[in-house]
């Protein structure tokens, strides 16, 4: 049976992982290296893409270890938001929220301001904290205007007992015609019940 089996792989830098068929996209694992012609020293982005290799297959630990070094060499607010995702994965939400705070706060490129807000409101709702999830998806709706934030913030007004703001927000995504049709569903789902 395929889907029950793993197989073992060799990947450079990483060591030997069990990898099951589910963790394998189209039968390959894709790393990047990138160490210093001059002085064989690994750079911040071979600790970077390292630390995405770990956390795909779900070693954290390792990826928390790559990104840290990652960021000591060179900070980046896109690493900062790897690194708060494998704190996430891990369980450390505090350090989580620390990591997407910063970056909400030093770096200003929208996307990934959008990110941080949406993975730091995903974190709030996780926490039953529904007003901070609403003000996140708040902040990633000025800052994109992303379809699914209008629904989760629906939802977090629904769950807060505010059914005129979810209704608005269910309407409006139900108004878009850019809007994946799973969306649509679970907008109209929301104004149903």
């Amino acid at each position: 049976d395929y889907l029950n089996t793993s197989v073992s792989a060799f990947l450079p830098y990483c060591g030997t992982v069990e990898l099951n068929p589910i963790e394998v996209i189209h039968n390959t694992v894709h790393c990047y290296y990138a160490i210093d012609f001059y002085t064989g020293e690994c750079t911040a982005y071979f600790y970077k893409q390292r630390g995405y290799c770990y956390a795909n297959v779900y070693e954290y630990n390792n990826a928390l270890k790559d990104y840290s070094k990652s960021l000591e060499l060179e900070p980046d607010g896109f690493v900062y938001l790897m690194r708060a995702n494998a704190f996430a994965d891990n369980g450390y939400y505090e350090e989580a929220i620390a990591d997407y705070e910063l970056v909400m706060s030093q770096y200003k490129k929208p996307e990934l301001l959008s990110y941080a807000y949406s993975t730091r409101a995903s974190i709030a709702e996780e926490q039953d904290e529904y007003n901070d999830a609403i003000t996140y998806y708040t902040l990633q709706i000025e800052e994109d205007a992303g379809d699914y934030a209008y629904l989760r913030r629906g939802a977090m007004y629904k769950l807060l007992g505010n059914t005129v703001m979810a209704e608005k927000d269910f309407v409006y995504v139900l108004s878009l015609d850019s809007v994946w049709l799973d969306i649509k569903l679970l907008a109209f789902a929301y104004t149903e019940n």
